[in-house]
């Protein structure tokens, strides 16, 4: 089992014994209480309040614990998601930006290459949103459809990749990301009617 499958374990393993040690603490109490009820004295509320005051901090302290490994795992998790949509990205400008640049555009095999790549990391780390979006890039028919209908569906993949990393794009309109790399993108869009992206 790699360290990847293993938490998914590990937190499963937390949270029961999170379940059991609360029962227990539960059935603890009521049996302490149960028993001291009898006991009119203000020894038996001092056992009890303590007895309660100790069980509550350690129900916080176990819970404090599982949540700090939870926001430790999604942080794990965010660390290599990075790595796989900068290179994703990085294509991207690489085809968008070569002719100004002066540089050879990637061949075919090489955009195979780097999309066979990005699909099997997304397998693995990325969100419904980000493969959803992915499929819909890969299966748009760029060479008989409208460009600008395709640069949207680089704008929805880029949306979601920035949701999935804990971006808002909530204050971006339809093509503010469009527009960074085409810059006659509101002459474009301005005579064609779009439907507004999610969020």
């Amino acid at each position: 089992m790699n360290h990847s499958q293993q938490k998914p374990v590990s937190l499963f393993v937390s949270l029961v014994t999170v379940i059991l040690l609360g029962m227990g603490l539960y059935w603890f109490i009521s049996a302490l209480i149960d028993k001291l009820n009898s006991i009119d004295s203000d020894l038996g509320k001092a056992i009890i309040t303590g007895g309660v005051t100790v069980s509550i901090a350690v129900l916080t302290l176990v819970i404090g614990k599982l949540w700090e490994q939870q926001v430790k795992i999604q942080q794990d998790i965010r660390e290599k998601k990075i790595p796989v949509y900068e290179k994703q990205i990085e294509i991207f400008f690489s085809l968008i930006f070569a002719e100004k640049n002066g540089d050879d555009k990637p061949t075919q095999e090489e955009l195979r290459k780097a999309f066979q790549l990005f699909t099997e990391k997304l397998i693995i780390w990325g969100s419904p949103e980000v493969i959803q979006a992915w499929s819909e890039f890969k299966l748009y028919d760029w060479q008989n459809s409208d460009s600008l209908e395709g640069f949207l569906k680089v704008e929805a993949l880029l949306r979601a990749i920035r949701k999935d990393l804990g971006n808002s794009n909530s204050k971006l309109a339809l093509g503010d990301i469009s527009k960074l790399f085409i810059n006659d993108f509101d002459i474009v869009i301005a005579e064609t009617p779009l439907q507004k992206p999610k969020n």
